[in-house]
């Protein structure tokens, strides 16, 4: 159920991306409003530079997510997680669904064992 869905959220990635994006910027701010960088002035708040709020961040937060759930389910909508998968078809399997059968000979020849050496040349 969720591999499935996870499958179907193909813009999930992007919103995570933006919502991380925000954050930062949201911190970057916040340090410059406080004014708690060692290197800026001599640390008092600066006024001039907007705080956001945590309703605002939260909010932010879940539109992102909602836009990008939506977006991804109405991209993915009609697509199964079976869609993707295709059967894998070995030589001398039945074929599947109408398949045609590949008339290429198959080597039933045993495999060359790893431990076999080629014995050194006597001159």
């Amino acid at each position: 159920l969720l591999g499935g869905l996870l499958k179907r959220l193909v813009y999930l990635s992007i919103g995570l991306a933006v919502i991380l994006a925000f954050i930062g910027v949201k911190l970057i701010l916040e340090a410059v409003h406080e004014n708690q960088l060692p290197f800026v002035g001599h640390r008092e708040p600066l006024e001039s530079v907007p705080s956001i709020p945590t309703w605002l961040s939260l909010t932010v937060i879940l539109v992102v997510l909602l836009v990008a759930t939506v977006a991804s389910l109405l991209k993915t909508r009609g697509e199964t997680a079976d869609d993707d998968a295709t059967p894998a078809v070995h030589a001398g399997d039945a074929p599947v669904d109408g398949a045609p059968v590949d008339d290429a000979p198959v080597d039933d020849a045993p495999a060359v064992q790893a431990a076999e050496v080629d014995e050194p040349r006597r001159n």
